[in-house]
């Protein structure tokens, strides 16, 4: 089997303190030992090169935390890593091919090429200057970080960076169509929702008399306009990857698993006929990590190749925890399917995720804080009688530091059922409600729900992962109005029998989880111990904290802390 993988410099500099010439000779090591034979490596950070670009603006993390003062919920560790950032002062794109020589690893490059930011931090002044030439909704709303393709100087602009990546003679690109500034392209149906930029729409008039903004999806005036606006990108597409091979370099395609013409108004079918196109990767929609999750990128994606002689290429997402024995069921699952290679977002993921001896080599320790609860035994639950802890510490966060509201968790369970009891101090108690979530209408919310575990963003959240689980766990939700949720790991449509209660008080809220252990699939018995992770999210300010310190993963097994029933 054939095993990829991404690899973004700053990530593996935020976390490693890996960065330079040695640093990536280092990662090049890293990952060779782990049995990866194939690195994509990130060219652009949204709309900034991480190499000294004459055509984009080039990364300097001094430069970008001066403008935006903060980014994201980083800890304060993250900052001093990234403002060493400099990619003026050395050229990765050099320096990539040398170092995975050496490693006896292939080096390609990854251009995310339909975006110009990534997440509000990156963007290019082409973007900044040119907001007429932005992504817009039916509604009207421009889209930062988006440029439509239908502009000309916005393709020129494209084909100039990647004429460029292209002086550095790669053997191999990945042009990812995926991200676009975490905004996504269809709306919550999985219906383009961009492509209305008035002269585009004036244009689609004057073509078809049609008024675009009012016609219904998946009607066959809709699709005449999805021709319309998927013509430039799919153009563009094909010209880009004529481009590539012309340089004697091969062509890979990142891409969703769903139909790319209805999401995404490109023409993946129109693009293979070109027979420009080595490799179609497919970014994991639910980042489960599971069989399952196989089945649906290669049931998505199959039908568009069809026989066409082009590589299909599953991919493992690490971004919110994988395991080695989780991927022993993955790969388990893409030898039935008769796959030959899978690609792992992201490289880092070995390390911190503790992947690298599943990759077969080495295993790398990482920090982590495990508590063992104990959980008495009652009759009738008296939570009077029962301990109180707390010291709840923050996710994402380095230096370990504690929240600055109080989290305190109560356990204990009777002969047929689990009873945890958390209690969130709330500063702000009238700002509990309504609850703050995603808006509905987002397929980040409908399909990437792996991804998205801490919506509502005002909500405390209970794993629980019996042994027999091995990488898989039950998880719980409940927010201040009292709307519960439920999934498991490997089955986000999962649902059991439970009940629960949520009580606002005047300085803060409770949120009560009874399990039956039957739910659960096991029987108590003393001395068992069940792997228990406890997470807490709050809105103002935006903040996740958890009971078990776990790296960057809260959602990792591996990272659990025990309950211990007595």
């Amino acid at each position: 089997m054939n095993l990829h993988s991404l690899i973004t410099l700053p990530d593996w500099f935020y976390y490693f303190g890996t960065s330079n010439a040695e640093g990536l000779h280092r990662i090049c090591d890293l990952c060779a030992d782990a049995g990866l034979s194939r690195l994509y490596l990130r060219t652009h950070e949204g709309g900034m090169a991480d190499y000294p670009s004459k055509v984009s603006p080039v990364l300097v993390g001094r430069e970008v935390y001066d403008k935006t003062g903060s980014y994201l919920t980083y800890p304060q560790s993250y900052y001093r890593y990234y403002l060493q950032l400099d990619f003026r002062k050395w050229n990765p794109l050099e320096v990539a091919h040398r170092a995975a020589e050496q490693s006896g690893i292939e080096m390609a490059l990854w251009y995310t090429i339909m975006e110009d930011d990534h997440g509000g931090s990156f963007a290019s002044p082409f973007m900044l200057e040119n907001k007429q030439w932005w992504c817009t909704t039916r509604q009207g709303e421009s889209i930062s970080g988006c440029l439509e393709f239908w502009f000309e100087e916005v393709r020129r602009y494209k084909l100039g960076i990647l004429r460029e990546i292209l002086a550095s003679k790669p053997s191999r690109i990945l042009l990812d169509l995926v991200r676009r500034n975490g905004t996504p392209s269809a709306d919550g149906d999985g219906y383009f929702r961009y492509g209305f930029n008035p002269k585009m729409t004036e244009a689609f008039a004057r073509q078809s008399g049609l008024n675009a903004r009012k016609l219904e999806p998946n009607t066959p005036d809709w699709h005449r306009w999805v021709d319309f606006v998927s013509r430039p990108y799919t153009e563009l597409m094909i010209e880009a990857c004529r481009m590539c091979r012309e340089n004697g370099t091969r062509v890979d395609l990142m891409v969703w698993p769903v139909h790319q013409k209805s999401w995404m108004a490109i023409d993946l079918e129109k693009i293979l006929d070109s027979g420009l196109v080595d490799a179609v990767q497919v970014a994991s929609h639910t980042y489960a990590g599971s069989p399952a999750e196989v089945r649906r990128q290669l049931d998505a994606i199959r039908p568009q190749v069809k026989d066409r002689p082009v590589e299909v290429i599953p991919t493992i997402s690490g971004y919110e925890g994988v395991t080695a024995a989780g991927l022993d069921g993955y790969f388990a699952e893409m030898e039935r399917q008769k796959v030959g290679s899978v690609a792992l977002h992201e490289s880092e993921e070995l390390l911190r995720n503790r992947v690298s001896e599943r990759f077969r080599a080495l295993k790398f320790g990482v920090p982590h804080y495990k508590r063992v609860l104990r959980s008495r035994m009652m009759r009738e639950v008296d939570w009077d009688q029962v301990p109180k802890i707390s010291g709840f510490l923050r996710a994402y966060n380095a230096e370990a530091l504690e929240a600055d509201q109080v989290t305190e968790i109560q356990s204990v369970h009777t002969a047929e059922a689990l009873h945890v009891r958390v209690r969130c101090a709330e500063r702000n108690v009238a700002g509990l409600l309504p609850v703050p979530r995603w808006p509905s209408d987002n397929y980040n919310v409908r399909q990437l729900r792996a991804r998205t575990w801490w919506n509502p963003m005002q909500s405390v959240h209970l794993f629980v992962s019996p042994a027999q689980l091995l990488n898989d766990y039950f998880h719980f939700v409940l927010d201040p109005s009292g709307k519960p949720d439920q999934e498991m790991r490997l089955d986000e449509l999962w649902s059991g029998a439970w009940s629960n209660e949520v009580k606002i008080e005047t300085d803060g809220w409770v949120a009560q989880f009874v399990i039956p252990f039957s739910t659960m699939g096991f029987e108590p018995r003393k001395g068992m111990r069940i792997a228990i992770q406890a997470v807490r999210v709050q809105a103002q300010p935006l903040q996740v904290t958890q009971l078990n310190l776990a790296g960057t993963n809260v959602i990792n097994p591996d990272e659990f802390g025990f309950l211990e029933l007595e």
